[in-house]
C-alpha cells in the first residue's frame, strides 16, 4: 500500500476495518516524503483510539509494539498514551513483569508523566502490586522531593504507601515473632515525612494486636480526641479488612478519603459517631462527583475502590456497634446508589477497576450479589461503548428541553425547597418518541480534515471529533 492509499483509508474513517492494511503499512519503512506531505501522527493517535474504543485490544498492543520496534521516533512522543492503556491491560491480565518495565518508565521520568505517574501509581495499589511499588518509591522517591517542580500529590501518595506497606511488613512478622518495635518501624518511614510520637505508636500497637474496646470506650475516645478516634478505629480497620484480602495500603487509602467525607460534610457540633459515618447521599454524590470532575487524572480507580471498599467499612462499623440499623443501612443503601451510577456510567470501563473482583464476599453483600457483580466487571471487558449519534436526534433533544425547562423553573423558585428530583417526576419523554427504535440511520458525518460544521474555523479532527466519539 503506497502513502496515498493509506492516506484514503485514514479519511475513509474505516481506521479498526483497515486495521490490517494499516499494520502492512507501518511493518515496513515508511515512504519518503510522507511525514513532510500528511499528518501521520494523526493517523497512528486515531488508529489507537478507534482500536481501544471498539476493544480491539489485542491488535492495538500489536500496533504499538510495531511502532516501538520499527519506528522509535513515533512511538516516542505518543509513548504515554500507548503504555498507560498497556498497563491497564496487563493489570487485567495479572502480567506483573510488563507492568513493572512499564510503570519504571513512567516513574523515570516523573514530572514529564506527572498526572499517569498518579493514575499508575493507585491503580498499581489497589490491585495490589505492592512489591512493584515499593521498589519504585524507594528508587524514585528522592527525586521527587529534590525536585523543584510540584510533585506534592504524588509524594504524598509515596509516603502513605511506604508508611502502610512497612506497617503491614512489620504486623506480619511480628505475629509469628513478637517484635513490633518502634525505632524499627520509625527508621523504615521516617525518611517519607512520618514520625511516630510516642502516644500514637502506643494506639497502634494496642490496636494491632489486641481486641477491640466497647463501644463506650470508643465514643469517649470520640468526644475527647476526634484524631485519636480516628487513628484508633483506622488501625483495627486494617486489621478488619485484611481478613477480606485487601491490604494495609489499599485499605488505608478508601479510609482516608471516607473520613475525609465525614470530615468535611459533617457538623462539628454532632455528639455521635452514628451521626458522624451517615453517609447522606446527596452530600456522599457531590463528593465523589467532585472527585470526578477532575479533568487531569482518570479517577475511576478511586471511584470504585471508595465505593466498594466502603462496604467493608459500614461492615465494620455495625459490627463494633458503633453505629446503628438504621444508620448503617442508610449508609449502605447509598454506597448501593453510588455502585448503580458507576455500573451505568462506566460500564464499558469497569474492567479497568476488576481489582475488586479480588477481594472476598463482605458481610452484607448475598453470594449471588456478588458473583453477579463479578461478572459485570469481567463483560465490561468486551463491552463497547454506545456513541451519542446511536440516541435519536428527536429524543436526544426532548431530553434535553425537559432538562432546560427544570432548570428554569428551579431559577425562577430560587427560594423553593423543591429538590431536581421533585422538578422531573413530572418530566417524560412523549409516548410516540419513546416508543420509536433507538436506532436511526446516521447523519453524513465530516470528513476528519474537513472544516468543523461548528463554525470554529478548525479542521472537524481537532474540533468536534473528539467530543463525537
Amino acid at each position: 500500500m503506497d502513502r496515498h492509499e493509506i492516506w484514503d483509508e485514514y479519511l475513509s474513517q474505516n481506521l479498526v476495518e483497515a486495521y490490517d492494511k494499516v499494520y502492512e503499512f507501518f511493518s515496513g519503512e515508511i515512504p519518503e516524503g510522507i511525514l513532510e506531505d500528511y499528518e501521520i501522527e494523526d493517523l497512528i493517535m486515531e488508529t489507537e483510539k478507534e482500536l481501544e474504543q471498539e476493544k480491539e485490544f489485542d491488535k492495538l498492543l500489536e500496533f504499538r509494539n510495531l511502532l516501538k520496534n520499527e519506528h522509535p521516533q513515533l512511538y516516542e512522543p505518543h509513548y504515554q498514551y500507548f503504555d498507560e492503556f498497556a498497563l491497564r491491560y496487563y493489570c487485567y491480565h495479572d502480567e506483573p513483569e510488563k507492568i513493572e518495565s512499564i510503570f519504571s518508565n513512567f516513574m523515570a521520568k516523573p514530572i514529564e508523566c506527572y498526572e499517569t505517574c498518579i493514575y499508575g501509581f493507585r491503580k498499581l495499589l489497589y490491585y495490589q502490586y505492592r512489591e512493584i511499588l515499593n521498589k519504585t518509591v524507594s528508587e524514585n522517591y528522592e527525586l521527587l522531593v529534590n525536585s523543584d517542580e510540584y510533585t506534592d500529590e504524588l509524594e504524598d501518595d509515596m509516603g502513605l504507601f511506604k508508611y502502610y506497606y512497612n506497617m503491614e511488613d512489620m504486623y506480619q512478622r511480628s505475629k509469628e515473632e513478637g517484635d513490633f518495635d518502634k525505632e524499627k518501624l520509625g527508621n523504615k518511614v521516617e525518611q517519607y515525612d512520618f514520625k511516630f510520637e510516642d502516644k500514637l505508636f502506643s494506639i497502634m500497637k494496642k490496636a494491632l494486636f489486641n481486641p477491640i474496646p466497647g463501644k463506650e470506650k470508643l465514643i469517649k475516645k470520640f468526644n475527647k480526641d476526634r484524631q485519636i478516634f480516628i487513628f484508633t478505629l483506622e488501625m483495627y480497620l486494617l486489621k478488619y479488612m485484611k481478613k477480606f484480602g485487601i491490604n494495609f495500603e489499599s485499605s488505608g487509602m478508601i479510609w482516608r478519603a471516607l473520613i475525609a467525607f465525614c470530615l468535611n460534610y459533617s457538623d462539628d457540633r454532632e455528639e455521635t459517631p452514628e451521626e458522624f459515618f451517615n453517609l447522606d447521599y446527596h452530600a456522599f454524590d457531590q463528593y465523589l462527583g467532585i472527585l470526578d470532575e477532575d479533568i487531569f487524572t482518570n479517577n475511576i480507580s478511586d471511584l470504585v475502590a471508595i465505593i466498594w471498599g466502603g462496604v467493608y467499612v459500614y461492615d465494620f462499623l455495625k459490627s463494633i456497634d458503633l453505629i446503628g440499623e438504621e444508620a448503617y443501612q442508610n449508609s449502605i443503601n447509598t454506597l448501593k446508589a453510588s455502585k448503580d451510577k458507576i455500573l451505568i456510567h462506566y460500564k464499558a470501563d469497569l474492567w479497568e477497576t476488576s481489582f475488586i473482583t479480588q477481594w472476598k464476599k463482605p458481610e452484607c453483600v448475598s453470594e449471588k450479589e456478588f458473583e453477579g457483580e463479578k461478572e459485570v466487571f469481567k463483560e465490561s471487558y468486551s463491552t463497547i461503548k454506545a456513541k451519542s449519534s446511536e440516541i435519536p436526534q428527536e429524543i436526544r433533544d426532548e431530553l434535553a428541553q425537559g432538562f432546560l425547562e427544570a432548570e428554569k423553573e428551579m431559577d425562577e423558585s430560587e427560594s423553593s425547597d423543591d429538590s431536581l428530583e421533585e422538578l422531573m417526576e413530572d418530566f417524560e419523554v412523549p409516548a410516540d418518541i419513546a416508543s420509536k427504535p433507538t436506532t436511526v440511520e446516521k447523519e453524513e458525518e465530516p470528513g476528519r480534515n474537513d472544516p468543523c460544521p461548528c463554525g470554529s474555523g478548525k479542521k472537524y479532527k481537532h474540533c468536534c471529533w473528539r467530543k463525537n466519539h
